[in-house]
């Protein structure tokens, strides 16, 4: 076996034992989803406080569905594509949320995504702003905290390697770090009402080419 396929093997494995399930039976849904426990508490910019310990939205890519990045990097007509999905992957959640009993605790979503140095704080805070989303820059604690946040990064990089390799070029590994996208239930259901209502992506995909593209 590969070391590729070995990888995909073993994300297969960790998803299973952290209850990762696809909520949408859209074939262009790029997010699958996990409850988890809020490790401390947060406050997002509409008001909506989570307190440490109680069950969030834990989101994740479906890696193998994003779309895979040209050699050249991110380029007008990948951003678009990858643009129409993320939409109709948030639209399918908010979606699930409505209908879901089990859901109606859960106050806020969270992910968790792996920027080199060539995507700056600023630039992706910008990017996370068009799509309703909030950037955490998480800064471990202490010693375990750290040890951990480097287990997360090495895995996120075997990830990009094993699905996306194109994702790798540009990556700064010395400078990696893990921030974190939330946004509240409430924002979720405000922003995204209709899978079928993409009128804006194609602005919304050159600005965040133009973004990525900025050192």
């Amino acid at each position: 076996m590969c070391l590729p396929a070995l990888v995909r093997r073993i994300d297969g494995v960790l998803r299973r034992c952290l209850g990762v399930f696809e909520f949408s039976d859209d074939p262009c849904c790029i997010l699958r989803l996990s409850i988890g426990r809020c490790s401390r508490a947060v406050t997002l910019a509409d008001g909506t406080h989570v307190r440490r310990g109680e069950r969030i939205g834990e989101l994740h890519f479906w890696n193998e569905r994003v779309p895979s990045l040209p050699r050249e990097g991110p380029d007008l007509a990948w951003a678009r594509q990858f643009q129409r999905r993320l939409w109709r992957s948030f639209s399918a959640l908010a979606a699930r949320v409505r209908q879901e009993p089990s859901l109606a605790a859960v106050k806020a979503f969270r992910g968790v995504n792996s920027f080199g140095s060539k995507y700056a704080s600023l630039h992706m805070a910008r990017i996370a702003e068009q799509w309703g989303l909030e950037l955490i820059v998480a800064r471990p604690r202490n010693l375990w905290g750290g040890l951990w946040h480097l287990a997360e990064s090495a895995y996120a990089v075997a990830l990009i390697w094993a699905y996306n390799p194109n994702g790798l070029r540009g990556l700064d590994l010395a400078r990696l770090r893990r921030d974190e996208l939330w946004i509240s239930r409430h924002a979720l259901l405000a922003r995204y009402r209709s899978a079928g209502d993409d009128r804006r992506l194609d602005d919304q995909g050159a600005e965040s080419v133009g973004a990525m593209e900025e050192t």
